[in-house]
């Protein structure tokens, strides 16, 4: 009986991790942002995103693979979700249990207690494993030890798996280190037609006066995944920072307002609405579109990569 639970517990603490460490993947963008609310810089949290993703997948294939636990598998399981707990207690004191903790990035929703009590039936079954590992090993010994010690299987094996996670996610979700060289377009020499944002005759004109101050204006569309990848950037930098002047210009049907908000979470960031030519002539079709104006003025357009807190705020202190 105790070998069949040790062999369940193990299968559903490695298909946990690495599930965890998938859904985290896809894009990996969402994970960061949740990093960065926690407090870390944009520059830090696309390599502790993946570090984090990394190494749920070794330790998930750990326990597949590996066969004493005890070494390295479990004392790095029962950490790692040590971290993530403080971290949980520290999200619930300072933001309550009404939103999202990014355990399993944009895959599903769980509220920082619903993970706390998750985590804290892994740890048991981690305990578990740790004080009662030696029934499984024997029966180990006995079957199959032979055969991994002579071929090295075993050892071989994880080895794969442990360089084949990081390759993976380094080529399909690359920091944005690697696109230093990106081209940002800087010094314009010409204006925003600001009279075209407060066109539209089928939603609500906004009522700042964008032709005199400096704003970062986003101009997204309610149905494209970079737009909603850059409204939940736009919705972290706004949550860390709620003085920056961030606006989002969005074009699109009344019925998919609902869907983006879902899912870039971006409610806290103000916008209107805005349909027709006068949004195609900004933007050239090309969302999202990422302005950053001075009293009309076009200083900067950037991408998703290039917007980020210290740029802006360099911005903002030039005069």
């Amino acid at each position: 009986m105790l070998i069949i639970l040790q062999f369940l517990f193990r299968l559903s603490l490695a298909l946990l991790f690495i599930f965890s460490a998938y859904t985290k993947l896809f894009p990996t963008e969402y994970f960061e942002y949740f990093l960065y609310k926690m407090g870390f810089g944009f520059f830090w949290v696309q390599w502790l995103a993946r570090l984090i993703i990394w190494a749920e997948f070794a330790i998930g294939f750990g326990f597949l693979i590996v066969i004493d636990l005890k070494k390295i598998i479990l004392p790095s399981s029962f950490l790692l979700l040590m971290a993530f707990n403080f971290q949980l207690l520290y999200s619930l004191i300072m933001n309550g249990n009404n939103h999202d903790c990014g355990c399993f990035g944009n895959y599903m929703s769980f509220t920082p207690i619903e993970a706390l009590i998750k985590n804290a039936i892994s740890i048991l079954m981690i305990l578990f494993l740790y004080f009662k590992n030696s029934l499984f090993l024997k029966l180990y010994s006995e079957k199959f030890n032979n055969f991994f010690i002579k071929y090295k299987v075993n050892i071989i094996t994880y080895l794969i798996l442990l360089i084949s996670p990081i390759s993976y996610i380094l080529s399909v979700s690359p920091p944005a280190a690697f696109f230093i060289y990106e081209t940002v377009e800087t010094d314009f020499d010409f204006n925003l037609n600001v009279k075209l944002l407060y066109e539209s005759e089928k939603f609500e004109k906004p009522k700042v006066d964008f032709a005199k101050g400096k704003y970062i204006l986003a101009f997204v569309s309610l149905t494209c995944p970079h737009c909603k990848l850059a409204a939940l950037k736009l919705h972290a930098l706004k949550f860390n920072n709620p003085e920056m002047p961030i606006w989002m210009v969005i074009n699109g049907e009344t019925e998919d307002l609902e869907p983006f908000f879902k899912e870039s979470k971006a409610n806290n960031v103000p916008y209107f609405r805005l349909n027709g030519p006068g949004f195609i002539e900004i933007t050239k079709y090309e969302v999202p579109t990422i302005l950053m104006i001075s009293d009309t003025k076009i200083n900067k357009k950037i991408g998703i990569r290039q917007l980020d807190e210290t740029t802006i705020q360099k911005w903002l202190e030039e005069k």
